[in-house]
């Protein structure tokens, strides 16, 4: 999805968003790249670039190690 808005003074917003597994991850309103550009008589101008940070973007943690195995090994399959 692209969205562009152009205001009369020429300054120009553009909104991409790219299709995601999830629909958490569409929803995120951090999911989606912002650039502001200015039209002129000389060109085009790119003012700022926001990329996107996807949705449950974490920190690894450390925690514990696993200290026994989660199935018994007497459990037949």
């Amino acid at each position: 999805m692209k969205v562009f808005t152009i205001s009369p003074d020429g300054r120009v917003k553009r909104v991409v968003k790219k299709g995601t597994d999830k629909i958490d991850a569409w929803n995120d309103i951090m999911n989606q790249t912002t650039q502001t550009l200015q039209l002129s008589d000389k060109g085009i101008t790119e003012i700022s670039r926001l990329y996107p940070k996807h949705f449950g973007e974490t920190k690894k943690i450390n925690g514990s190690l696993l200290k026994r195995p989660q199935i018994s090994p007497h459990i037949m399959v």
